[in-house]
């Protein structure tokens, strides 16, 4: 764990008066303590267990008729002819091989059925159910939460096997597997599992045929490190089901009474330790005893050990000023290699059969990469990818000393290039990140110069996780997470100035971005930050962040200080960069959009506090300026004579298109009129009437029902309401039914 000078001291928990004393105990050597600490930390149970069982329930297994065909019963113990029924009715088991889904019975050769194909007692589940609370104590798990899902039957008949495989999540929260071996008699077949350099064994077959009527159970709970091996069946049929134990109901303790006392010691002179000494920030990486996939690693997929840590390490982060985070690492080396003399290229898991354990030794290093491929919260977001890291960050010592690669690719000799080699290394880990360096941590590559690198994406999860992080801590506890947010507003404004500066046309940060960036600091309490995010904004603030300011306006209290002085930011922000922003697109703009980007304006204006005079002195020659250009599409004259041109080669009628502008929404005047009502610009608005009033009489009679009668019925509606003086709309009324009227009766409204 690396240090920052910027991390405030941890304050010990109110009403803990036990961990000064707990600090005093504590050596010198932090870093060691926190490893010593998760080390000692261990689940009750093993990561696999078999018994036999003595009281059992019989499945009454039945394969389902398919297109009317009857339902067929399956007698136990299994025999050869019911056997060859369920092979009949099943196909050939797959598995997974990187992201492909593959059949290939030289690595598994399985018979399946899925649960649509066959039924079972109804009162096989409950007694399932009751096995699962057995398993679940075996291995130390819980029991609470937790189902057991039926995902297959399978069969193995003579020289079926599965080869060394590793075993991966099939549904959201899987963290083992159940299997039970129904009763048919075999030999071999023995399901061979591994972990951590443990093996167990699990032999499913009878050694005594009098034993045929009994029923076995074999449980295994395996991650991706567990490497698992189905032994070649040599006689008989080896009959199972198999079942998913997914967690349902996963509790995260996140209280002071849960927290541990001695690991908030640790962590809290850590985080004083920082104070008083200073240095470099970083993050604190814990290597994991099991490995999980991209789609399973989260908190409440952990298992075992895992979990353990990681809820003891979550129960106290949020009391000392850190975030904990899971991730995917990956040491990668490149080398050459003593050339096997074929020249072949080869490339294979260790979790795949075929490798035996049996890797080509790099001779000379040429190249290596250590990073977390993927970083996520505790619920599984992705929160960062590609993170360069060091190895000093991992607190095991020596993480890579005398240990094989996860993975190995080999090349042979190529003309003058000698072999190379290149291993992988993959682990599962945990991430201690300071509260205020998190973006110091998971956007340092992002603070140089450069676009094109999909960092708009990058920042923006960054950036949302933080918010909603600060968001939760209103207080001092979340004082840390609000300086994360600072760091990339900073960070986002410094690239698009420094853009801005060089002539550049592209810019690495768009303006969604900063839209975003400009919300989330007033938010949080950065106002100082807005004046240079305002620099770097360039055209179009987003809809959504023009929203955000305007509830951000409504909710400024003018009592407090720091409200004020956001208040004073976002209307300098509205009057020196949004508006002016939105007059110049407006330039040479059609009707239709100009009254779109009013609108769009007016959402950020709309709230409980009126405008300062400096922001209507900008704001009201805008609306005058927009009101009198105001225009409606005018009549068209009649179509000419239809021609042959006219037609297609079928002889049906062509469709016209009309070359014009889009017609006006009546809704979107609507808004503006009420805009300009609450802002008490009643000069606009009576402008924006006497302008539709008048332009109702040249206007286009198709146009009524979208652009004329929606604004009428909301006037109507306002007056209804008791909102308006009915005088105010007697001209446009009068004009706008009577030019309706005139159309409908063919009439000249001049008239």
């Amino acid at each position: 764990m690396a240090a920052t000078a910027s991390n405030p001291p941890a304050m010990p928990v109110a009403g803990d008066d036990y961990l000064a004393k707990e600090i005093e105990m504590l050596s010198t050597d932090l870093r060691e303590e926190f490893r010593t600490y998760l080390d000692e930390i261990t689940a009750a149970g093993q990561f696999a267990t078999m018994r036999k069982l003595e009281t059992i329930v019989k499945p009454e297994v039945k394969l389902l008729g398919m297109e009317g065909a009857p339902d067929r019963e399956i007698a136990t113990p299994l025999g050869s002819r019911d056997a060859s029924k369920l092979i009949e009715a099943a196909h050939q088991a797959p598995f997974g091989r990187g992201e492909e889904t593959i059949v290939d019975t030289s690595v598994r050769n399985t018979w399946e059925l899925s649960p649509d194909r066959f039924s079972l007692s109804e009162h096989w589940q409950p007694y399932v159910d009751s096995l699962m609370a057995l398993v679940c104590d075996e291995l130390g798990v819980s029991g609470d939460g937790i189902r057991a899902e039926l995902y297959k039957m399978l069969l193995y008949e003579k020289g079926a096997m599965f080869k060394r495989h590793a075993d991966s999540e099939k549904v959201p929260g899987m963290f083992g597997t159940l299997v039970i071996s129904l009763p048919s008699a075999h030999w071999g077949g023995a399901v061979v599992v591994a972990h951590n350099g443990k093996k167990y064994s699990l032999q499913t077959y009878n050694h005594e045929y009098l034993a045929w009527y009994e029923y076995n159970l074999a449980v295994t709970a395996r991650g991706t490190i567990d490497n698992t091996q189905v032994q070649e069946v040599t006689s008989g049929y080896r009959w199972v089901l198999t079942y998913n134990l997914v967690q349902t109901d996963f509790e995260q303790f996140n209280s002071a009474a849960s927290a541990d006392r001695k690991l908030r010691a640790i962590l809290t002179e850590w985080n004083n330790t920082i104070e008083e000494e200073g240095g470099e920030t970083d993050k604190t990486i814990y290597q994991l005893d099991h490995k999980y996939t991209d789609a399973s690693i989260r908190l409440n997929s952990l298992k075992g050990a895992d979990l353990l840590r990681a809820q003891r390490l979550f129960s106290v982060c949020d009391q000392v000023g850190f975030t904990l985070y899971l991730a995917s690492l990956e040491k990668q080396v490149h080398g050459s290699a003593e050339s096997n003399n074929n020249g072949y290229y080869d490339r294979y898991d260790d979790d795949e059969e075929g490798s035996d354990g049996e890797f080509h030794a790099i001779e000379d290093v040429i190249d290596e990469t250590l990073k977390l491929t993927r970083v996520v919260d505790t619920d599984g977001n992705v929160i960062a990818t590609d993170l360069d890291i060091e190895e000093d960050d991992i607190v095991q010592p020596d993480p890579y000393e005398d240990r094989d690669p996860d993975e190995d690719s080999y090349e042979g000799w190529t003309g003058n290039a000698g072999a190379t080699s290149t291993h992988w290394f993959k682990d599962s880990v945990l991430v201690l990140v300071p509260n205020d360096m998190i973006a110091n941590v998971f956007l340092g590559s992002y603070r140089d110069f450069g676009y094109g690198d999909g960092g708009d994406a990058k920042v923006l999860a960054i950036f949302r996780h933080l918010v909603k992080r600060a968001q939760g801590f209103p207080g001092a506890q979340g004082d840390s997470l609000r300086q994360s947010v600072r760091q990339v507003g900073i960070m986002i404004s410094d690239n698009r100035i420094d853009a801005k500066h060089a002539g550049m046309r592209s810019y690495k940060y768009t303006d969604t971005t900063v839209s975003e960036a400009i919300v989330a600091c007033a938010d949080c309490g950065q106002v100082d930050v807005l004046r240079n995010l305002s620099s770097a904004f360039r055209d179009n603030l987003s809809e959504g962040a023009l929203k955000s300011l305007s509830d951000l306006r409504g909710r400024t209290d003018l009592s407090i200080t720091e409200d004020r002085t956001r208040l004073e930011y976002i209307e300098a922000l509205l009057r020196d960069r949004i508006i002016p922003s939105i007059q110049r697109q407006m330039q040479g703009a059609s009707p239709d959009k100009t009254m779109f980007m009013m609108k769009f304006l007016s959402q950020a204006l709309d709230s409980s506090k009126p405008l300062t005079a400096e922001l209507l002195s900008v704001y009201e020659p805008l609306m005058d300026s927009v009101v009198r250009k105001l225009s409606f599409r005018k009549a068209q004259a009649p179509p000419p004579a239809r021609t042959a041109s006219m037609y297609d080669r079928s002889g049906a009628n062509t469709v016209q298109e009309d070359p014009r502008k889009p017609a006006l929404d009546g809704r979107v005047l609507l808004s503006i009129l009420e805009h300009c009502r609450n802002l008490d610009l009643h000069q606009n608005a009576l402008l924006l009437e006497t302008n539709v009033a008048a332009q109702t009489l040249t206007m286009d009679p198709q146009d009524f029902a979208k652009t004329l009668m929606p604004f009428l019925k909301g006037i109507m509606e306002r007056l209804r309401d008791g909102k308006d003086d009915v005088s105010r709309h007697q001209v446009l009324f009068r004009t706008g039914l009577s030019r309706k009227s005139c159309a409908s009766s063919g009439r000249n409204p001049s008239k």
